[in-house]
């Protein structure tokens, strides 16, 4: 499960139960396909714009709502990883030559084997 779909769904969820609504009130209200808000709830489908727009303007909040309190890297904030690890993910995310980072991907493999 996609940690940012989870998180999405996560929050859609309170949301609607804050609203006191059933995941078929909202189906309907935002023109979703019935059972889309649950697959969403759970993480296990993809949060297309489209979708995320009619359930933010049905649910009356900024389509930011969602990603609120989401983590900007969550390679770096796995606490399952060493200081190291994080620290290697960080300074990747900062080498913008997607060359360059593949070349490195291939070196640490190599090293790695």
């Amino acid at each position: 499960m996609d940690p940012i779909e989870r998180h999405l769904g996560r929050r859609l969820k309170k949301l609607r139960m804050d609203r006191g609504l059933s995941e078929i009130m909202l189906d309907s209200m935002a023109r979703l396909p019935v059972g889309t808000c649950r697959l969403l709830e759970r993480g296990t489908a993809f949060f297309g714009p489209s979708q995320l727009h009619a359930l933010a303007r049905s649910l009356d909040v900024d389509p930011a709502f969602f990603f609120d309190g989401l983590p900007l890297d969550d390679a770096a904030t796995d606490p399952a990883l060493t200081k190291e690890a994080r620290d290697l993910v960080k300074a990747f995310h900062h080498i913008e030559d997607p060359g360059l980072r593949r070349k490195i991907i291939g070196l640490v493999k190599a090293v790695a084997d």
